[in-house]
């Protein structure tokens, strides 16, 4: 146990030791090698701007892509492609996963209303609230007046 500990803590020293030891060597070397420290920020920050340009390109791949997905009519596509491996889209029912800790309700409010509000069919989804134990009275709570406002609504309302 002790020997574990000692690893995770060289293992937790490690990038620190390295920002620092970098930083002062950039410090010494500054006034004894300047061109090599010059070097190393030159390739340092053409690096950074080369991992920042990839980086924006893809999130604006996944932004263009979004925008097309976004104005999909999934459950028309759905019914669309009839029964599949001999399943129908109506034979499918979809189970929401909400794993609580200590989120209040206007955390959890939105989700249930967005689902509430989607164009799913309400009879084919099945919410479940997971509440940890030591979350607290207060977590369950919220959790069952959740289930007596939506227990109507949705297929089923599981905390």
């Amino acid at each position: 146990m002790i020997k574990e500990k000692r690893l995770r803590r060289i293992f937790e020293i490690i990038p620190g030791l390295l920002t620092w030891t970098t930083l002062g060597a950039l410090f010494v070397l500054a006034f004894m090698r300047p061109v090599w420290v010059a070097v190393f920020v030159i390739v340092f920050d053409l690096y950074w701007v080369i991992r920042i340009g990839y980086l924006t390109m893809l999130l604006v791949f996944a932004y263009r892509r979004l925008e097309l997905e976004k104005n999909t009519d999934w459950l028309k596509r759905c019914e669309s492609l009839g029964e599949v491996d001999g399943m129908r889209h109506n034979n499918i029912y979809h189970a929401v996963l909400f794993p609580a800790y200590k989120e209040g309700p206007e955390i959890l409010m939105p989700s249930i209303q967005a689902l509430e509000n989607s164009n799913y069919p309400k009879d084919r989804m099945i919410v479940v609230i997971s509440v940890e134990e030591r979350a607290g009275s207060a977590a369950w709570e919220n959790a069952i007046r959740f289930k007596e406002k939506y227990k109507d609504v949705f297929k089923q309302f599981i905390v």
